[in-house]
Formats: C-alpha cells, structure tokens, sequence
C-alpha cells in the first residue's frame, strides 16, 4: 500500500502521471510524462486531490465528492463515488491514506473511512 501524510497531486502510477485539470480543462487526465501528452480523461469526477493505494486512485472533488478510480491502458473506471456532507467551507484538503484508514477533511471535521 502507498501511504503517507505526504501525497499530494499529480501522482505517477506505472508509465502514468495522473492530475485533474484547472482553470479551460477540469477534467482527470493521464499523461505520459516524457512527452506530456495526454493519454485519456474522464469527467466522471470534478477536479480536486488524489491519493493513491494498493493501485487504485482515491480523488477528493472540490465539490465534495471522493471517488475510487481504477485505472488501466484503456482508460479510468469510476468503481464508487459518494459526497462528503458533514463539515464546512471549500472541499480543497488532501486526502491522506495511513494504515487502511482514508482521512478527509472538509473545514473543521475530519472524517475517517476504513478501506481496507
């Protein structure tokens, strides 16, 4: 499992670099990191941070959705997606992954989901 305080986006998974868009794009993409180009995208989820464990992508949306992505050669695939309500303020934290516990924060709570 890929664990720490420290994950912020963009991550690299594989040959892949994974970020979701700002500003004209908002969209999640995977690009090759050598030539930057932009191998796929989904708008599945709004853009926001990502963590990632055990292979899979955990993306906390700046609209408060957190969504587990699977991602292969052909494209993502969005498994689950459920929205945050309890806290306040912007969705903008970063997600954090320790010992299969997923901890988001949304203003002044901090929730906490096993998933493992």
């Amino acid at each position: 499992m890929i664990s720490s305080p420290f994950s912020f986006s963009p991550i690299s998974l594989s040959i892949k670099q994974i970020d979701s868009g700002h500003q004209n794009d908002r969209s999640w993409q995977a690009l090759d990191p050598k030539t930057g180009t932009v191998l796929f995208k989904t708008d599945s989820l709004k853009q926001g941070a990502i963590v990632s464990a055990d292979g899979l992508l955990f993306g906390y949306a700046d609209n408060g959705d957190i969504g587990l992505l699977e991602i292969d050669n052909k494209g993502f695939n969005l498994i689950s997606k459920f929205k945050i309500k309890l806290g306040t303020d912007q969705h903008w934290a970063h997600p954090v992954i320790e010992k299969g516990v997923l901890y988001i924060r949304h203003g002044n709570t901090l929730l906490a989901y096993a998933i493992k």
